[in-house]
């Protein structure tokens, strides 16, 4: 999962009163990156290897988000090490008492990684949707718990429509009624253009957003994108652009997905001129 963050409030502080050692340690927890995605693999593995008691099979298939016994999840989940914590919380195999004491864990990183869990209890998932942290409450409305008419209340209590758009449930329309409502905002294009549920409407949106290349690459990475919009970044002005279009029409060929014009014949795959 990425998370992208800031530090908190008391680390820019420290910035502005010491400097460049302030930032620098900010910026190497890497669970706690000063901007970036989270990185508890770096943690966990040097806190592991610690705990002489773990099989080094365990210890491998919680690094790699594999089933574990629940008994040793439920322990590691009492562990002092956040990192450990933050990896129980994403474990396919553990148990919902375990899940809702992590989702009162008192690190909002560990929090968020439970936040996310398909087995997390309803009813801790809704407590983490009043969480003090907005990255808590957006990873909980982004969870694959919720369905389309529960994302709908959940739009329309005035929860956050971007966080929204990036849960794999939200339908079309709810995307599009979040567009219209939120344009202008740079993780709402992101969120549009890598959605399972995208339309023809919403890539034109996502499109007209002006985002320099950003989210177009974000499109170039979604199956599910419409044939006409991969076929026209085939020929966007960037060259890196249409050259990663021309990249994914080639593998639709491949896999004998070939894009057709409507009305028209199969378009083969475009190859620069040498």
């Amino acid at each position: 999962m990425t998370d992208w963050r800031w530090c908190g409030r008391r680390r820019l502080v420290g910035l502005v009163l010491g400097g460049i050692g302030a930032l620098a340690g900010c910026t190497n927890d890497a669970f706690d990156p000063w901007l970036g995605p989270r990185r508890p693999r770096e943690g966990a593995e040097r806190d592991l290897a610690t705990r002489s008691e773990l099989s080094d099979l365990d210890k491998y298939r919680l690094l790699e988000k594999q089933a574990i016994a629940p008994a040793l999840l439920a322990d590691l989940a009492r562990s002092p090490s956040r990192a450990i914590r933050a990896h129980v919380a994403v474990n396919p195999a553990t148990p919902a008492d375990t899940l809702v004491a992590l989702a009162a864990d008192p690190d909002i990183g560990v929090r968020q990684y439970t936040a996310s869990h398909p087995h997390l209890p309803r009813s801790a998932l809704q407590g983490l949707l009043s969480d003090p942290s907005a990255l808590v409450r957006d990873a909980a409305l982004a969870s694959p718990v919720w369905q389309a008419e529960e994302l709908w209340t959940l739009y329309r209590q005035g929860h956050n429509g971007d966080a929204i758009a990036g849960n794999p449930h939200a339908p079309a329309a709810l995307l599009m009624a979040i567009a219209r409502r939120g344009r202008g905002s740079s993780l709402l294009g992101f969120q549009l253009a890598r959605s399972p549920q995208i339309t023809p409407e919403i890539e034109a949106f996502v499109l007209a957003g002006g985002s320099g290349g950003t989210d177009k690459l974000t499109l170039l990475r979604n199956p599910r994108l419409s044939c006409p919009t991969l076929l026209s970044l085939a020929s966007d002005p960037q060259p890196h652009i249409a050259q990663r279009a021309r990249e994914a029409i080639e593998r639709r060929h491949s896999a004998g997905q070939g894009c057709r014009v409507k009305g028209g014949p199969e378009q083969a795959p475009t190859r620069p001129a040498r």
